[in-house]
């Protein structure tokens, strides 16, 4: 079954598609970004981890200590889709409305 999100996200990509999805792309891309520049600067991602509920047998295992700088990252990049995905959707109707007011877009075609 899908989740009321899945399908307002549908939607939203069904009536403005390319457009969507390059917001879509463009935060997913500066996430990754900033959450490997906090990782590569000295974040404590161990204690991050331990907040978020991981259990210290699993904090103190070789498995988070051998983990490279880019899977911890991902990891938490990961933990914010549903952050990001309801940034795009509330910011994606705004971007096309003003692009289409300054004549980048067409305006939509009534169906009248």
């Amino acid at each position: 079954m899908i989740s009321v999100t899945a399908l307002i996200l549908l939607l939203v990509i069904s009536e403005l598609s390319l457009i969507t999805l390059c917001h879509l792309d463009k935060f997913a891309f500066i996430s990754m970004f900033v959450f490997f520049a906090f990782c590569c600067s000295g974040m404590d991602v161990v204690g991050l981890l331990g907040k978020v509920g991981f259990g210290q047998s699993i904090l103190d295992s070789k498995v988070a200590t051998g983990a490279s700088t880019f899977v911890i990252a991902y990891a938490i990049h990961k933990l914010f889709v549903p952050a990001r995905m309801a940034t795009t959707l509330a910011a994606t109707p705004l971007i096309v409305r003003y692009l289409r007011r300054i004549g980048f877009l067409k305006q939509p075609v009534s169906k009248v």
